[in-house]
């Protein structure tokens, strides 16, 4: 299923440069791990409680009022939406119910782990950021585009994996080009529905192929957030 970019987060150059400079990432043995900082920001489901209260219902469990709503209304986005928002305002005790006013919104598109298939492209992608939240592992990652041509991005199960750990589930990031010119860095977040794995209470975390644009073929260790 191809991504349309319309509802993938597209953010300029400054930005990006932004969020690679606070990025950490080491080698660990066979593996590439990463540290990102924390700053005021969540990821959830856009709602509507009435005419004049809107919501974001986080994967934290956090309730975001959002005091500038119209500002996201404006911009197309509808109630069930997911979303990512980056505010400013101090959060208090957790789970959080209180109000913010939001700095900028990225809409999130939400994909399941799907099976190999021939079709799929392994282009090459950057993962900037790596997280887990609720039932969702999301992935912050950039690409070359020339926006003319829609990607497809895929988060697979693979028959035959090529690195193995106790506890952690092998999984392949795939990107297709789908015939498009890399002309343009385009930064964007997607969540899959990791719940199947996270049924097993044995799994520590995830091994993740990527085809990294300077790297080649990296594999990021990523160990859960219960």
């Amino acid at each position: 299923m191809k991504e349309n970019k319309r509802n993938i987060l597209v953010v300029m150059i400054s930005m990006i440069a932004a969020m690679l400079l606070f990025m950490s990432c080491k080698e660990d043995g066979d593996y590439m791990t990463c540290t990102y900082p924390t700053y005021n920001s969540t990821i959830g489901s856009f709602e509507k409680e009435s005419d004049e209260a809107y919501y974001i219902d986080s994967d934290k469990g956090n309730k975001f009022y959002v005091a500038n709503y119209g500002d996201m209304l404006d911009k197309g986005y509808k109630p069930g939406q997911r979303v990512y928002a980056e505010f400013n305002t101090p959060v208090g005790e957790r789970p959080y119910v209180g109000q913010i006013t939001v700095l900028r919104t990225y809409p999130v598109s939400v994909k399941e782990v799907s099976a190999l298939d021939e079709s799929m492209g392994d282009d090459p992608i950057t993962v900037v950021n790596l997280w887990n939240s609720k039932n969702f592992l999301n992935v912050q990652y950039m690409f070359a585009s020339s926006s003319t041509y829609v990607h497809s991005l895929d988060l697979v199960a693979v028959p035959s994996p090529k690195k193995s750990k106790p506890g952690y589930q092998y999984l392949e990031l795939r990107h297709s080009l789908n015939g498009d010119t890399p002309v343009t860095n385009i930064v964007g977040i997607i969540s899959f529905d990791i719940s199947h794995y996270l049924s097993d209470s044995n799994l520590k975390g995830f091994i993740i192929k990527v085809n990294d644009r300077l790297a080649g073929d990296t594999f990021v260790r990523y160990d859960i957030d219960k």
